[in-house]
């Protein structure tokens, strides 16, 4: 697990607030059981620091996948790279 803690996240404090309270929600038996999130929006707005603030804090898993890590013309291997970003 990444050591990001919310006070290494400057601002946000909105879209920090929403993701806490999401996965407190999915945590604690809300009746919404989620098993994921995704974040996106232009390079250095935060995305990556805010999922290993989330993945320190809650002591949950984090897999950081770029899309071009993925990507396959082929059939079957774009699968095939997820599976191998997920057992490693």
């Amino acid at each position: 697990i990444p050591s990001v803690s919310w006070d290494d996240v400057g601002g946000l404090e909105e879209t920090k607030r929403t993701v806490i309270e999401s996965i407190e929600a999915s945590l604690h038996g809300s009746g919404v059981r989620r098993s994921g999130v995704i974040f996106f929006g232009p390079p250095g707005c935060g995305k990556t620091l805010i999922a290993k603030a989330v993945a320190t804090e809650f002591k949950i898993a984090f897999l950081n996948v770029k899309g071009p890590e993925l990507l396959n013309k082929y059939v079957g291997q774009s699968e095939e790279n997820l599976r191998k970003g997920i057992v490693a």
